[in-house]
């Protein structure tokens, strides 16, 4: 029988979590039938032989990054709905049935899931997951720029084809530069959110490889807002807010961006001011409460603060105005 969904995974060295995937693939319920697509992107672990014990597709890819690697899934796809989640993922039992169910409807362009951390066992994991980095429900609404993350969407093969696949420039941020390319297919259909096509994403477990994520994330949506400058011109206000947008998020970047070293008491200079990370950092996360308190404290500056409101889209619109308590932002003010 020929399937209805071709579930894409992208991999590259994924031989420690791609098998919880896949067996969780194998415990699909509802679900029409599928097919099973794995793209190697040159791994050099056992991800190969991992991904052999299972009945799927093993392709390879040699161009690197994940947007090569999905497109040549969408390419060898034999179904008219393609599915995209992580080799890093562990899907609930109706994933896939949730997940397609909305593109019954011709308004909608592309499904995003909702997607959890899973267990967190180290400081970052927990603060990643506290973060919402990964809140779908979010990034279905989120202007200019509304997505479908990539660890946990489906797409119809037609549009996804038309478009013109995934940009393979991109190594991060092709998802939403993908999201934006199929909207545009189509004006006034819509990007729609299945929150019981639920999956559950193994954060970064170290502080350092969190930062290299970050990072990436930055470059990504740097490289995205300046290919689509006539959506949004660039101006010096973005360098306040492209972190808060995909970055694992504080009280202090919801208005100022956001940090780049995760050490307590460490020093950060945002558009907002001078602050002193304290137990607000992934470090200090490390103790299991998940709490927040900590001394956030922010050193008076001669530049003076915004009042957002925590809203990152008025700070880019440049709706903000003038604020003295922005200095005093969860802790004491300094004198």
């Amino acid at each position: 029988m020929s399937p209805i969904v071709s579930v894409v995974i992208p991999v590259y060295n994924g031989s420690a979590t791609i098998g919880d995937t896949l067996r969780s693939l194998q415990a699909q319920s509802g679900a029409p039938a599928f097919e099973v697509i794995v793209v190697d992107n040159g791994s050099t672990d056992a991800t190969r032989e991992v991904v052999s014990r299972f009945d799927v597709t093993l392709l390879d890819e040699v161009t690197r990054g994940p947007a090569a690697a999905r497109n040549r899934g969408l390419r060898d796809a034999r179904a008219d709905i393609v599915a995209h989640c992580d080799a890093d993922t562990v899907l609930t039992r109706r994933w896939l049935s949730e997940l397609v169910e909305p593109l019954r409807d011709p308004g909608v362009a592309v499904v995003a899931g909702q997607t959890l951390a899973y267990r967190p066992a180290t400081g970052a994991e927990r603060y990643a997951a506290a973060s919402g980095i990964w809140d779908a429900a979010r990034a279905v609404v989120r202007e200019p720029f509304p997505f479908a993350p990539s660890l946990n969407m489906a797409v119809r093969r037609a549009d996804a084809l038309e478009a013109g696949g995934w940009d393979e420039s991109l190594m991060t941020g092709e998802d939403v530069e993908f999201s934006h390319r199929l909207l545009l297919l189509a004006p006034g259909r819509r990007i729609a959110y299945a929150p019981g096509a639920l999956l559950f994403h193994r954060n970064r477990a170290s502080d350092e490889a969190l930062r290299r994520q970050a990072e990436s994330y930055g470059r990504g949506i740097a490289q995205l807002y300046l290919r689509h400058a006539r959506v949004l011109p660039w101006t010096p206000r973005l360098s306040l807010t492209l972190a808060s947008r995909r970055y694992p998020r504080s009280p202090h970047s919801r208005a100022c961006g956001s940090y780049r070293r995760s050490a307590p008491n460490s020093r950060v200079t945002t558009g907002c001011g001078t602050w002193r990370i304290g137990a607000d950092s992934p470090r200090n996360f490390a103790r299991g409460d998940g709490s927040r308190r900590g001394n956030v404290r922010a050193r008076k500056r001669r530049r003076p603060g915004v009042r957002c409101g925590g809203d990152a889209r008025r700070l880019l619109a440049g709706a903000c105005e003038p604020d003295p308590r922005a200095h005093q932002l969860r802790g004491d003010r300094r004198r």
